[in-house]
């Protein structure tokens, strides 16, 4: 199949998406090219994946399938057997293995989904004025921190898509269609109101140090907040935090490094394929995330990534070491 096809604007559309800003950033570029588009979340690490895509109906209606900031790799086969021609435009590590252009499977780790997206329909319709968002949603999903005043506005905006508008991407379409970055008084007391809810929530958290400059604690709110927080204190060289992900059943994990020399993708399957009770691990250099059946597993996976961790701040790390993603 010819990748032009996809840059037919008279099409119906499937979109399947990550679930996140990222996701939905891809989605926006989407619905502005494919008007009449509709989207499905997907969600990494949930064995529901499949079931999710197999349970849309009227699939026989859309003329094409793209997935977006997210690859189907464990059931492509099931995608494949609609005879829908499907493409993805994905940045993850762990789907690098599977890029193949000439059978419409992009994986380019250079920039976030929203931003593949972007660049691969700039062509088919003026959406420049999406441009600047986009650019803020890279930032934040890629962790790009060499502008702390855009990374953290671009933070804000992430903060705002989860609080202010619960996740929803019809809400958030709506509101960003126009492609603004500002902020609004109303969502300027948004911010606000969790500012004072992380500053709670900071306070009384226990920190754990760990191996090189790590630190590791048990946070269920604003985990992404806090995180930032800890960033902020410039006292760590990475971050790990144990969650309960009470919507997937599992021990969920998040991984941020504050050290360039930090490279989670690097060993993130690596410790996935060799840890009983591990569900997924996977993400960016600087951001990485995973889930687990159970603490025990959870706690093996983080044991087993510090040897890793302090083998890249000390320079010592061969990537050949580990297994390919």
């Amino acid at each position: 199949m010819d990748i032009q096809y996809f840059k037919n604007p008279n099409m119906n559309v499937l979109n399947c998406t990550h679930y996140d800003l990222d996701g939905v950033g891809s989605h926006l570029i989407i619905k502005t090219i494919f008007p009449n588009a509709k989207y499905a979340k997907m969600y990494y690490g949930k064995d529901n994946d499949l079931l999710t895509f197999n349970t849309i109906p009227n699939k026989e209606q859309y003329n094409a399938i793209i997935f977006t900031d997210y690859t189907p790799a464990t059931f492509m086969d099931n995608v494949r057997a609609t005879g829908i021609p499907t493409m993805v435009l994905d940045h993850h590590a762990s789907a690098e293995s599977f890029n193949d252009p000439s059978n419409s499977i992009i994986i380019d780790k250079s920039a976030c989904g929203a931003r593949l997206t972007y660049d691969f329909y700039q062509d088919v319709k003026d959406i420049s004025y999406l441009e600047e968002l986009i650019g803020y949603i890279d930032t934040f999903d890629r962790w790009v921190r060499t502008d702390m005043a855009r990374f953290e506005h671009a933070c804000k905006l992430n903060m705002l898509f989860k609080e202010k508008y619960k996740l929803n991407f019809d809400a958030w379409i709506e509101a960003y269609k126009d492609g603004h970055t500002n902020l609004t008084e109303d969502d300027i007391a948004v911010l606000d109101k969790i500012e004072n809810e992380v500053n709670d929530i900071y306070n009384n958290l226990q920190f754990t140090d760990l191996p090189c400059g790590g630190v590791l604690t048990r946070c269920d709110k604003r985990s992404t907040e806090v995180g930032l927080r800890i960033q902020d204190s410039k006292k760590y060289n990475y971050w790990i935090n144990i969650y309960n992900n009470n919507k997937a059943h599992n021990i969920g994990l998040m991984f941020r490094g504050y050290n360039d020399k930090i490279s989670f993708d690097k060993f993130a399957k690596t410790i996935e394929s060799t840890t009983p009770g591990a569900v997924t691990m996977g993400g960016h250099g600087l951001a990485c995330g995973g889930q687990a059946v159970d603490e025990k597993a959870a706690l093996e996976m983080i044991a087993k990534s510090i040897p890793y961790i302090e083998q890249q701040i000390n320079g010592t790390f061969v990537e050949d070491d580990a297994p390919a993603l």
